[in-house]
């Protein structure tokens, strides 16, 4: 749960809701923050949280900003993470594993982050689809390319929920 006071709006308080055209405003001004060099890390990061907390984010925007900056490495590794935790939190829970759970990040040093964000989605699906995922992530490509830290770690999510499938 979020601490009430990330949604403080500066100059605007008891405020209980934003039209989409204020959210969009605040999610434009919240991304000019997040990337801008000039200010200091810890404003970044509490600008990037709060960018992928507004209900106007959407997957296909954080995955557009994350190519966008990743390929030229603009932005810290820890503005980069958030992005991809936030992707746990738009609408579409399983187009966002799929997004998390390519190879592209598997195969990468963001192995670690893709793999912890499954732990969040878990509490939300079934045992039986989380079985599905796991299955998913751990066969064809996406094993080949597997980091051996995100490995271990889906074997233990696999433990942790033991189903009649996953016993055999």
């Amino acid at each position: 749960m979020d601490h009430p006071d990330a949604w403080i709006l500066e100059g605007v308080y008891n405020t209980l809701r934003l039209l989409p055209r204020q959210s969009n405003l605040i999610m434009k001004q919240r991304m000019v923050e997040f990337t801008s060099n000039e200010r200091s890390l810890d404003t970044r990061i509490r600008s990037a949280i709060h960018w992928t907390l507004l209900p106007t984010c959407q997957l296909t925007t954080i995955s557009s900003v994350y190519n966008q900056y990743e390929e030229n490495k603009l932005l810290p590794v820890n503005i980069i993470e958030i992005l991809l935790r936030g992707c746990m939190y738009t609408n579409d829970l399983f187009l966002s594993l799929q997004f998390l759970l390519s190879p592209k990040f598997l195969g990468s040093d963001r192995a670690r982050i893709a793999v912890y964000c499954l732990g969040k989605c878990f509490n939300m699906v079934s045992d039986e689809d989380i079985h599905q995922i796991l299955l998913y992530t751990l066969s064809g490509r996406r094993r080949e390319v597997l980091k051996i830290t995100a490995y271990k770690e889906l074997m233990r999510m696999l433990a942790e929920r033991p189903t009649e499938r996953n016993i055999k």
